[in-house]
């Protein structure tokens, strides 16, 4: 009896401790503000998304937009990936009827810049859908989340439909 007294009495001792644990975690957890909480009560969703600056990295990625200068639409995307260290280039082209979903976080986002901004849409309507004088940059930041990447600049090349057969 006295050994079933004194295991009931450790028991009770370590649920008490770890409740206590518990209970001290839940209070300095509170203390602290939640961060993504925090960030969404600052209207950062109602910021336009910043542009990035171009950058060379060891492996660097560009994305080289076609856009058919007669229908102004983006005829196809080519990422350009050269990795330094390799010494190699390598090209992963994107028709410009791919269609694109925008994550939620960057739609949110988007929708500061344009408020009728489809969350789904093929990539040839980025450049209709977005300022037109930024809307390469946004392609870019919408690609990099879509593709899970992170380009480190773009270009834009404008031809007419045959200049894009030679590419």
């Amino acid at each position: 009896m006295k050994k079933m007294l004194k295991g009931v009495l450790i028991f009770s001792v370590l649920m008490l401790a770890l409740f206590g644990g518990y209970l001290y975690i839940s209070y300095e957890k509170s203390k602290q503000p939640d961060t993504e909480l925090l960030e969404m009560s600052t209207s950062q969703y109602q910021k336009p998304l910043e542009l990035k600056d171009g950058r060379v990295d060891d492996v660097s990625i560009n994305v080289v937009y076609y856009v058919n200068r007669e229908e102004d639409v983006i005829k196809e995307a080519v990422l350009e990936i050269l990795n330094c260290r390799k010494k190699t280039l390598s090209y992963l082209v994107i028709p410009g009827n791919t269609q694109i979903s925008i994550t939620p976080r960057i739609y949110q986002k988007m929708t500061a810049v344009n408020a009728k901004m489809p969350q789904y849409f093929a990539m040839d309507h980025i450049k209709k859908s977005i300022d037109h004088k930024k809307w390469a940059g946004y392609g870019q930041l919408i690609l990099d989340s879509q593709l899970d990447m992170d380009s480190s600049y773009y270009s834009v090349v404008y031809g007419s439909e045959n200049t894009f057969e030679e590419h």
